[in-house]
């Protein structure tokens, strides 16, 4: 089966699953910018996916638009992607922008169960906001001119599977059910909240050599 076809099976599932049952589980996808040049963040640079959720078993897939990012140089991260066709990227291009997808096969396996979650977490928020800490980071690329975004081509938006059940590929029925939740975030380094919390900790430090 090549990428494209796989792509498109793996879609299919999202919506299809999506479509049985609903499950009171979060999913936060965040798309952090690190442009070249921070005085023009729509210049281009450099981009990561990040995603959390607060269902126990972790993230199933994730089915992204997102616009002005880059086909080429597409990596998805080897800690969670060795599970899924070598490693191979799946994104298509769409009106708008690109179609990017995470995505585990439950019926043929094998899956990795807690992305998303402590279990793959990549550590602190490179953007320095704790709120995103133990994040797992699912993409990285690079983009150009104008800034990229998440967005809703026709009746299709950003949405995610979540894993409800444990078990050994084929998973039971309804092991996979769609996040009744997903909150889509762009954010750009560095972040308002870090500079704020840089300049406060400098401050503090020049008013203690004053004293």
């Amino acid at each position: 089966m090549n990428a494209r076809r796989t792509l498109s099976f793996l879609a299919g599932a999202v919506l299809l699953v999506g479509s049985l049952t609903a499950h009171a589980a979060n999913v936060d996808v965040s798309l952090d910018l690190f442009p070249t040049n921070p005085g023009n963040p729509g210049g281009g640079g450099t981009f990561s996916i990040y995603a959390k959720t607060d269902a126990p078993l972790g993230i199933a897939a994730i089915n992204m638009y997102i616009s002005n990012v880059s086909q080429t140089g597409l990596t998805m991260e080897s800690d969670i992607a060795g599970i899924m066709n070598g490693s191979i990227p799946y994104s298509t291009p769409v009106t708008g922008g690109l179609n990017i997808l995470y995505g585990q096969d439950p019926s043929g396996g094998p899956v990795l169960f807690g992305v998303g979650t402590a279990l793959t977490s990549d550590g602190p928020d490179p953007l320095g906001n704790p709120a995103w800490n133990g994040a797992t980071k699912i993409y990285s690329g690079m983009y150009g001119g104008g800034l990229p975004a998440f967005f809703t081509p026709g009746n299709n938006s950003t949405g995610a599977n979540v894993f409800a059940k444990m078990g050994t590929p084929p998973l039971q029925p309804n092991s996979v059910v769609a996040a009744m939740n997903v909150i889509t975030v762009v954010r750009v380094a560095p972040e308002p909240a870090a500079m704020t919390l840089i300049a406060t900790s400098m401050l503090g430090m020049l008013l203690l050599r004053r004293k």
